[in-house]
């Protein structure tokens, strides 16, 4: 029973066995890890300076965190701003100070903490009692005080490019000693990028999509279908009024100013996608202004497939309009229900396929011209 415990104690998720141990192991982040790099030149010659880490779930901020402390032979005192006090930020400055060396005080998710907590650490961060590394998903110059950006440096990471999440999963597969190298998996190449896409920047997503394949393979190969079965419900980046949204609806409206009917579209099934569902008579000017009925939408080819079986479908009713004026007046109304539920609608419909969870209709009432 003692051994059962201790067996599931040392437990470890995939996608932390196989963070990387050195620099040429990281994938990803070329603007800041490449060969040449200021940041990579200071952490190569122990020459480090406090920073913050800013950019989505995945993409390596707490990885390059250990490897500051490795490189420079540092202690590392990791703390959690979900659940950590001003009472664990003293003992984790108190234990700095009793060690004889530099050491790297790494806080993730920095923004949840307060002023006063942030507050705590400006004094250390000057004496240099400690290196401080934050690692937040939202935008610093909204969530931290000012105070604590004039001390550190701000680096921006990327979401993870498909090739480079491709490069992960085969490294995953290959590695016998923190990997699954010793089960001997092999996958197809358009496994391996369906795999990628679905992770949407996520290294780490990819690594647990990756994770569960590994215990639901039966011949020891993973193809197409296994990968479409368990990466399909995977939810798109996305969020309800931070910086990805503004982002992406700020890239719908340049679209429709730019006249690219594609691009609007992309953008928002996109935003659908990713559980958008505030769909207001702003959206229907904007599809108007696209003048996207005038031609079968072609959006599924430039979108989303899981495996040339889409798992949802987007009906986009046609818009009508007369002398550059538009003729419809009530809101886009965003319904949920049954693909059925299409064959028995009176408003004509044009199908845009989209990967996601539900079959969304996006439609607006029809006016007589």
């Amino acid at each position: 029973m003692n051994d059962l415990f201790v067996a599931q104690k040392a437990f470890k998720p995939l996608a932390d066995r196989m963070r990387p141990r050195q620099l040429d192991q990281v994938f990803g982040q070329a603007h800041l890890l490449a060969a040449g790099k200021p940041l990579r030149q200071a952490i190569e010659a122990g020459k480090l300076h406090s920073m913050i880490f800013w950019g989505p779930p995945g993409t390596g901020k707490t990885t390059i965190a250990r490897l500051i402390a490795e490189y420079s032979e540092a202690l590392f005192i990791t703390l959690s701003a979900v659940l950590a006090g001003v009472k664990d930020i003293r003992a984790a400055i108190e234990q700095a100070r009793q060690f004889q060396g530099p050491t790297v005080l790494f806080i993730d998710e920095v923004h949840r903490f307060n002023k006063a907590q942030q507050d705590a650490f400006l004094p250390h961060i000057e004496d240099g009692t400690i290196l401080f590394v934050g690692a937040t998903t939202e935008n610093p110059s909204f969530e931290l005080n000012n105070a604590l950006l004039s001390r550190t440096r701000t680096y921006v990471l990327l979401p993870i490019l498909e090739q480079d999440i491709e490069q992960v999963v085969q490294r995953a597969l290959t590695d016998s000693e923190y990997g699954l190298g010793d089960l001997g998996l092999t996958i197809d190449a358009d496994a391996s990028r369906m795999l990628a896409q679905a992770a949407d920047g996520d290294a780490r997503r990819a690594l647990t999509y990756l994770e569960i394949i590994s215990d639901l393979v039966d011949d020891g190969h993973i193809d197409v279908k296994l990968v479409g079965e368990i990466a399909q419900q995977g939810p798109r980046r996305f969020d309800k009024g931070g910086d990805l949204f503004y982002e992406q609806i700020s890239a719908l409206h340049k679209s429709v100013r730019g006249s690219d009917p594609d691009a609007a579209l992309y953008w928002f099934c996109r935003m659908i996608d990713g559980g958008w569902t505030r769909c207001t008579s702003r959206v229907a000017w904007c599809v108007w202004r696209s003048k996207i009925s005038v031609s079968p939408i072609r959006v599924a080819s430039s979108y989303v497939s899981t495996g040339g079986k889409p798992s949802s479908v987007l009906a986009v009713r046609r818009v009508s309009w007369r002398s550059h004026r538009a003729l419809f007046t009530s809101p886009v109304r965003l319904k949920v229900m049954p693909f059925t539920a299409l064959t028995t609608r009176r408003w004509r419909m044009r199908e845009v396929r989209v990967a996601s969870k539900c079959r969304c209709i996006c439609a607006t009432r029809q006016h007589a011209s």
